[in-house]
C-alpha cells in the first residue's frame, strides 16, 4: 500500500537531483585539476544522496499496516555512502577515458550497482516482525532498469546537450530511478514471523475479574500464562485485542496502564 502524494514527491526528488548530477558532471570536462574533482564530487553527491532520498521517501510512501517499522543506523549509513562511492567512480572513469561503448558499458554497471547496492541496502536496514524475501524475476527487471537508467544518464552527462535535451533527460532518470525503486518493491515479500498472528505471541492469557477497589477504575486484569486446554483459541483473541489497548494507552501518553476490557 502506497501513498500516492509521497509516491509523487520521490519521482519529483530523483528528476531534480538527476537534473542537478547532469549539469554538474557536464562541468566536469570543462575543467581540469581540483576544480574537475570537485565538480565530480558535487555530481556523485548529487546523484547518490538524490537515489537514496528517493527511497526513502519512497518508503515513507509504503506501509504495513498493523507493523511499525524501525531502520538500523549502520546499515542506512551505508546505503547512504555506497551509491555516492560507486557514482563518483563511474563519473571518474566516464570522464578520465574516452566515450567509447565498452567505458560506458563498465561506467553503467558500477553506477547501476550502486544504486542496486543502495535499494537493497536499505530494505536489509528494516526491522519489523516480518522476514523479507524477493520474487526474482522483479529483482532481475529492478536491476536491468538501474543499468539501463545509469548508462543512459553517463551517456548524456559527458555530451554536449542543450537545456531542453537536459530537462528531457532528467525527466528519463527520475521516472527511470523510480521505476527501478517500485519494481524492486513489488518484488517484495514481507512474511510475518511465526507466531505472530490473531496472538502475535507464543503466550496465551488468562482472565479474571478482579475487585474493582483493589484495581481502581480497571476491574479486571489480564496475565499471560500457557494456555489450558480449549482455552487457547478463546484467550488468543483476548492477547490480541490486550495489546492491541496497551498499544493505544502508549499513544494516547497512559504509559503501560492496564487496559479495560469487556
Amino acid at each position: 500500500m502506497h501513498d500516492w502524494t509521497l509516491v509523487l514527491l520521490s519521482i519529483l526528488i530523483a528528476t531534480a537531483s538527476s537534473y542537478t548530477a547532469l549539469d554538474l558532471a557536464g562541468r566536469v570536462r570543462a575543467s581540469s585539476g581540483w576544480p574537475a574533482r570537485s565538480w565530480l564530487l558535487a555530481a556523485a553527491v548529487a546523484m547518490g544522496g538524490g537515489i537514496w532520498s528517493m527511497h526513502f521517501v519512497g518508503m515513507l510512501a509504503f506501509t504495513l499496516p498493523g507493523h511499525i517499522v524501525e531502520y538500523a543506523l549502520g546499515l542506512t549509513s551505508l546505503s547512504l555512502a555506497a551509491p555516492i562511492a560507486v557514482t563518483a567512480l563511474a563519473f571518474h572513469i566516464a570522464n578520465r577515458h574516452a566515450s567509447t561503448w565498452s567505458t560506458l558499458a563498465i561506467s553503467g554497471l558500477l553506477m547501476g550497482g550502486g544504486i542496486i547496492i543502495m535499494h537493497y541496502t536499505g530494505m536489509a536496514a528494516m526491522r519489523m516482525p516480518m522476514d523479507l524475501s524477493y520474487d526474482r524475476l522483479w529483482v532481475a527487471v529492478s536491476v536491468l532498469i538501474a543499468i539501463g537508467a545509469a548508462s543512459v544518464a553517463l551517456w548524456l552527462a559527458f555530451k554536449n546537450t542543450r537545456l531542453v535535451e537536459r530537462l528531457v533527460a532528467s525527466v528519463f532518470m527520475g521516472f527511470a530511478i523510480a521505476a527501478m525503486h517500485y519494481a524492486a518493491m513489488q518484488g517484495a515479500r514481507f512474511t510475518p514471523h511465526s507466531g505472530i498472528g490473531s496472538a502475535h505471541v507464543h503466550a496465551d492469557v488468562d482472565c479474571r475479574l478482579s475487585p474493582r477497589g483493589a484495581e481502581g477504575a480497571h476491574g479486571r486484569e489480564c496475565l499471560l500464562s500457557r494456555p489450558q486446554g480449549v482455552r487457547s483459541v478463546f484467550c488468543n483473541i483476548i492477547t490480541a485485542s490486550v495489546r492491541a489497548q496497551c498499544q493505544l494507552n502508549r499513544c494516547l501518553g497512559y504509559g503501560n496502564v492496564p487496559p479495560v476490557l469487556g
